[in-house]
Protein backbone atom coordinates (compact mmCIF):
# COMPACT_ATOMS: atom_id res chain seq x y z
CA UNK A 1 0.00 0.00 0.00
CA UNK A 2 1.43 3.36 -1.04
CA UNK A 3 1.52 6.66 0.85
CA UNK A 4 -0.16 9.14 -1.50
CA UNK A 5 -1.51 12.36 0.00
CA UNK A 6 1.11 12.99 2.71
CA UNK A 7 4.66 14.06 1.85
CA UNK A 8 7.81 14.12 3.93
CA UNK A 9 8.35 17.83 3.24
CA UNK A 10 4.86 18.74 4.45
CA UNK A 11 5.34 16.75 7.67
CA UNK A 12 8.84 18.07 8.27
CA UNK A 13 7.81 21.69 7.80
CA UNK A 14 4.53 21.41 9.72
CA UNK A 15 2.65 22.27 6.56
CA UNK A 16 0.56 19.12 6.37
CA UNK A 17 -3.13 19.96 6.52
CA UNK A 18 -5.53 18.14 8.81
CA UNK A 19 -7.72 17.66 5.74
CA UNK A 20 -4.95 15.80 3.90
CA UNK A 21 -4.44 13.45 6.83
CA UNK A 22 -8.20 12.89 7.11
CA UNK A 23 -8.51 11.97 3.42
CA UNK A 24 -5.38 9.83 3.39
CA UNK A 25 -6.42 7.94 6.52
CA UNK A 26 -9.88 7.22 5.11
CA UNK A 27 -8.37 5.91 1.88
CA UNK A 28 -5.79 3.77 3.68
CA UNK A 29 -8.33 2.21 6.05
CA UNK A 30 -10.50 1.22 3.10
CA UNK A 31 -7.54 -0.36 1.32
CA UNK A 32 -6.37 -2.11 4.49
CA UNK A 33 -9.81 -3.58 5.06
CA UNK A 34 -9.44 -5.28 1.69
CA UNK A 35 -5.72 -6.06 1.48
CA UNK A 36 -4.08 -5.73 4.91
CA UNK A 37 -6.66 -7.32 7.19
CA UNK A 38 -4.69 -10.06 8.95
CA UNK A 39 -1.32 -10.71 10.52
CA UNK A 40 -0.24 -12.44 7.30
CA UNK A 41 -0.81 -9.25 5.23
CA UNK A 42 1.02 -6.53 7.15
CA UNK A 43 1.91 -3.04 5.96
CA UNK A 44 3.99 -0.28 7.60
CA UNK A 45 2.97 2.57 9.87
CA UNK A 46 4.58 5.68 11.31
CA UNK A 47 3.02 7.83 14.01
CA UNK A 48 4.05 10.91 15.90
CA UNK A 49 2.46 12.65 18.87
CA UNK A 50 1.96 16.44 18.77
CA UNK A 51 2.59 16.86 15.05
CA UNK A 52 2.14 20.41 13.75
CA UNK A 53 -0.74 20.77 11.28
CA UNK A 54 -1.98 23.64 9.08
CA UNK A 55 1.24 25.69 9.25
CA UNK A 56 1.54 25.27 13.01
CA UNK A 57 -1.96 26.47 13.87
CA UNK A 58 -2.84 23.14 15.49
CA UNK A 59 -1.27 19.98 16.82
CA UNK A 60 -2.42 16.37 16.89
CA UNK A 61 -1.60 12.75 16.19
CA UNK A 62 0.07 12.04 12.86
CA UNK A 63 -0.65 8.53 11.60
CA UNK A 64 0.87 7.55 8.26
CA UNK A 65 -0.06 4.13 6.91
CA UNK A 66 1.65 2.38 4.01
CA UNK A 67 5.03 1.31 2.69
CA UNK A 68 7.76 3.88 3.19
CA UNK A 69 10.05 4.89 0.36
CA UNK A 70 13.64 6.09 0.80
CA UNK A 71 12.70 9.70 1.66
CA UNK A 72 10.36 8.54 4.43
CA UNK A 73 12.91 6.10 5.84
CA UNK A 74 15.61 8.80 5.91
CA UNK A 75 13.30 11.29 7.63
CA UNK A 76 12.06 8.76 10.21
CA UNK A 77 15.60 7.62 11.02
CA UNK A 78 16.59 11.19 11.81
CA UNK A 79 13.45 11.86 13.86
CA UNK A 80 13.93 8.74 15.97
CA UNK A 81 17.25 10.08 17.19
CA UNK A 82 15.63 13.10 18.81
CA UNK A 83 11.95 12.21 19.28
CA UNK A 84 11.98 8.54 20.29
CA UNK A 85 9.45 9.06 23.12
CA UNK A 86 6.86 10.70 20.89
CA UNK A 87 7.14 8.38 17.90
CA UNK A 88 6.54 4.82 16.84
CA UNK A 89 7.18 2.82 13.66
CA UNK A 90 6.44 -0.77 12.77
CA UNK A 91 3.94 -2.95 10.93
CA UNK A 92 0.17 -3.09 11.22
CA UNK A 93 -3.06 -4.63 9.96
CA UNK A 94 -6.74 -3.71 10.20
CA UNK A 95 -9.05 -6.16 11.93
CA UNK A 96 -12.79 -5.91 11.24
CA UNK A 97 -15.18 -7.04 13.97
CA UNK A 98 -18.59 -8.66 13.40
CA UNK A 99 -20.31 -5.36 14.30
CA UNK A 100 -18.34 -3.67 11.45
CA UNK A 101 -16.17 -1.72 13.89
CA UNK A 102 -12.46 -1.92 13.18
CA UNK A 103 -9.25 -2.30 15.16
CA UNK A 104 -5.90 -1.10 13.88
CA UNK A 105 -3.34 -3.49 15.36
CA UNK A 106 0.10 -1.89 15.60
CA UNK A 107 3.21 -4.06 15.90
CA UNK A 108 5.92 -1.62 17.06
CA UNK A 109 9.55 -2.07 16.11
CA UNK A 110 10.97 1.27 17.25
CA UNK A 111 9.70 4.20 19.26
CA UNK A 112 8.30 4.68 22.77
CA UNK A 113 5.01 6.52 22.24
CA UNK A 114 2.49 5.33 24.86
CA UNK A 115 -0.81 3.78 23.83
CA UNK A 116 -2.70 6.04 26.23
CA UNK A 117 -1.31 9.17 24.58
CA UNK A 118 -1.94 7.74 21.12
CA UNK A 119 -5.60 7.05 21.94
CA UNK A 120 -6.10 10.43 23.56
CA UNK A 121 -4.69 12.41 20.65
CA UNK A 122 -6.19 10.08 18.06
CA UNK A 123 -9.71 10.02 19.51
CA UNK A 124 -11.20 12.40 16.89
CA UNK A 125 -9.86 10.40 13.96
CA UNK A 126 -10.84 7.07 15.55
CA UNK A 127 -14.40 8.26 16.21
CA UNK A 128 -14.70 9.71 12.73
CA UNK A 129 -13.58 6.47 11.04
CA UNK A 130 -15.07 4.01 13.54
CA UNK A 131 -11.86 2.24 14.54
CA UNK A 132 -9.74 1.63 17.62
CA UNK A 133 -5.98 1.38 17.98
CA UNK A 134 -4.26 -1.44 19.84
CA UNK A 135 -0.65 -2.50 20.22
CA UNK A 136 0.35 -6.08 19.50
CA UNK A 137 3.80 -6.94 20.80
CA UNK A 138 6.23 -8.18 18.17
CA UNK A 139 6.86 -11.41 20.11
CA UNK A 140 3.18 -12.32 20.02
CA UNK A 141 2.90 -11.41 16.35
CA UNK A 142 5.86 -13.60 15.48
CA UNK A 143 4.45 -16.51 17.46
CA UNK A 144 1.09 -16.25 15.71
CA UNK A 145 2.79 -16.29 12.33
CA UNK A 146 5.19 -19.09 13.23
CA UNK A 147 2.37 -21.28 14.57
CA UNK A 148 0.50 -20.95 11.29
CA UNK A 149 1.76 -23.84 9.15
CA UNK A 150 0.41 -22.15 6.05
CA UNK A 151 3.10 -19.48 6.39
CA UNK A 152 5.48 -21.40 4.13
CA UNK A 153 2.87 -21.55 1.40
CA UNK A 154 2.10 -17.85 1.83
CA UNK A 155 5.75 -16.97 1.46
CA UNK A 156 6.02 -19.04 -1.73
CA UNK A 157 3.04 -17.20 -3.19
CA UNK A 158 4.60 -13.77 -2.67
CA UNK A 159 5.58 -11.92 -5.83
CA UNK A 160 9.15 -12.58 -6.90
CA UNK A 161 11.45 -9.83 -5.67
CA UNK A 162 8.91 -8.41 -3.19
CA UNK A 163 10.58 -7.39 0.06
CA UNK A 164 9.31 -9.18 3.15
CA UNK A 165 8.68 -7.27 6.34
CA UNK A 166 11.07 -8.05 9.25
CA UNK A 167 8.32 -9.72 11.30
CA UNK A 168 7.45 -11.93 8.34
CA UNK A 169 11.10 -12.83 7.76
CA UNK A 170 11.65 -13.80 11.38
CA UNK A 171 8.37 -15.72 11.65
CA UNK A 172 9.31 -17.70 8.54
CA UNK A 173 12.68 -18.63 10.04
CA UNK A 174 11.03 -19.54 13.35
CA UNK A 175 8.63 -21.83 11.51
CA UNK A 176 11.57 -23.43 9.67
CA UNK A 177 13.61 -24.17 12.79
CA UNK A 178 10.52 -25.66 14.48
CA UNK A 179 9.92 -27.85 11.43
CA UNK A 180 13.60 -28.77 11.42
CA UNK A 181 13.37 -29.89 15.04
CA UNK A 182 10.34 -32.06 14.25
CA UNK A 183 12.24 -34.02 11.58
CA UNK A 184 14.49 -35.53 14.26
CA UNK A 185 11.47 -37.18 15.90
CA UNK A 186 10.98 -39.54 12.95
CA UNK A 187 14.63 -39.92 11.93
CA UNK A 188 15.17 -43.24 13.74
CA UNK A 189 12.24 -44.82 11.87
CA UNK A 190 13.45 -43.67 8.46
CA UNK A 191 14.44 -46.50 6.02
CA UNK A 192 17.76 -44.76 5.41
CA UNK A 193 18.55 -42.34 8.29
CA UNK A 194 21.84 -41.19 6.77
CA UNK A 195 20.09 -40.09 3.61
CA UNK A 196 17.66 -38.06 5.73
CA UNK A 197 20.61 -36.50 7.58
CA UNK A 198 22.02 -35.28 4.27
CA UNK A 199 18.67 -33.65 3.45
CA UNK A 200 18.63 -31.97 6.87
CA UNK A 201 22.16 -30.63 6.37
CA UNK A 202 21.16 -29.13 3.02
CA UNK A 203 18.16 -27.51 4.73
CA UNK A 204 20.41 -26.16 7.49
CA UNK A 205 22.77 -24.62 4.93
CA UNK A 206 19.90 -22.74 3.27
CA UNK A 207 18.53 -21.59 6.62
CA UNK A 208 21.97 -20.38 7.71
CA UNK A 209 22.07 -18.01 4.73
CA UNK A 210 18.77 -16.48 5.85
CA UNK A 211 19.98 -16.18 9.46
CA UNK A 212 23.23 -14.52 8.38
CA UNK A 213 21.35 -12.02 6.20
CA UNK A 214 18.90 -11.14 9.00
CA UNK A 215 21.74 -10.90 11.54
CA UNK A 216 23.27 -8.03 9.59
CA UNK A 217 20.14 -5.91 10.10
CA UNK A 218 18.75 -7.15 13.42
CA UNK A 219 20.18 -4.17 15.34
CA UNK A 220 17.71 -1.98 13.45
CA UNK A 221 14.83 -3.92 15.02
CA UNK A 222 15.42 -4.17 18.79
CA UNK A 223 11.90 -5.54 19.39
CA UNK A 224 12.84 -8.61 17.31
CA UNK A 225 16.30 -9.24 18.81
CA UNK A 226 15.12 -11.56 21.60
CA UNK A 227 13.10 -13.76 19.24
CA UNK A 228 15.93 -13.84 16.73
CA UNK A 229 18.22 -15.08 19.50
CA UNK A 230 15.77 -17.93 20.17
CA UNK A 231 15.81 -18.85 16.48
CA UNK A 232 19.62 -18.85 16.46
CA UNK A 233 19.80 -21.08 19.55
CA UNK A 234 17.25 -23.52 18.12
CA UNK A 235 19.21 -23.64 14.87
CA UNK A 236 22.46 -24.30 16.80
CA UNK A 237 20.71 -27.12 18.66
CA UNK A 238 19.69 -28.68 15.35
CA UNK A 239 23.37 -28.72 14.32
CA UNK A 240 24.23 -30.56 17.53
CA UNK A 241 21.41 -33.04 16.94
CA UNK A 242 22.74 -33.82 13.47
CA UNK A 243 26.16 -34.67 14.87
CA UNK A 244 24.56 -36.71 17.65
CA UNK A 245 22.52 -38.72 15.14
CA UNK A 246 25.55 -39.22 12.91
CA UNK A 247 27.43 -40.75 15.84
CA UNK A 248 24.44 -42.93 16.74
CA UNK A 249 24.04 -44.10 13.14
CA UNK A 250 27.73 -44.94 12.90
CA UNK A 251 27.58 -46.86 16.21
CA UNK A 252 24.59 -48.78 14.90
CA UNK A 253 26.44 -49.62 11.72
CA UNK A 254 29.46 -50.76 13.71
CA UNK A 255 27.31 -53.14 15.75
CA UNK A 256 25.82 -54.59 12.58
CA UNK A 257 29.29 -54.94 11.02
CA UNK A 258 30.64 -56.73 14.09
CA UNK A 259 27.67 -59.11 14.27
CA UNK A 260 27.71 -59.76 10.51
CA UNK A 261 31.46 -60.38 10.53
CA UNK A 262 30.98 -63.13 13.16
CA UNK A 263 28.09 -64.68 11.23
CA UNK A 264 30.06 -64.63 7.98
CA UNK A 265 33.06 -66.25 9.64
CA UNK A 266 30.86 -69.07 10.93
CA UNK A 267 29.05 -69.39 7.59
CA UNK A 268 32.29 -69.44 5.54
CA UNK A 269 33.72 -72.08 7.87
CA UNK A 270 30.72 -74.35 7.31
CA UNK A 271 30.75 -73.56 3.58
CA UNK A 272 34.43 -74.54 3.30
CA UNK A 273 33.74 -77.82 5.08
CA UNK A 274 30.91 -78.67 2.70
CA UNK A 275 32.67 -77.36 -0.42
CA UNK A 276 36.43 -77.07 0.04
CA UNK A 277 37.91 -74.20 -1.94
CA UNK A 278 34.63 -72.22 -2.14
CA UNK A 279 34.96 -68.44 -2.42
CA UNK A 280 34.25 -66.89 0.99
CA UNK A 281 31.60 -64.21 1.32
CA UNK A 282 33.16 -60.90 2.40
CA UNK A 283 31.65 -58.03 4.37
CA UNK A 284 32.32 -55.77 1.35
CA UNK A 285 29.74 -57.79 -0.55
CA UNK A 286 27.11 -55.98 1.53
CA UNK A 287 28.12 -52.51 0.32
CA UNK A 288 24.63 -51.80 -1.05
CA UNK A 289 23.17 -52.36 2.40
CA UNK A 290 24.85 -49.09 3.51
CA UNK A 291 26.62 -50.63 6.48
CA UNK A 292 30.20 -50.62 5.21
Amino acid sequence: MKIKKITVDAVQNGEISSKDQKNELKRCLQEMAANHNSIETLTHFYLKLNQDFDAGSSQGLLLVLGDQKADWKKYIKGELKVNMKTMMIGQCYLETNPDKSKKLNLIPIKGKAKLGHIKKLGKPMMNKNNFQISILKAAKAIKELADDESQTELNEQKEEGKEQLPVEQLSGMMFEVKSLQNTFKTLKKAPNPMQEILKIEAWQATLKQKLDAFSADVNDYPELAKNFSIVQKTYAKSLQLVEKHKVAIEKGKQKVRTKLTKLLAAFNKELNKANPGSVAIQLSDFKNANIV
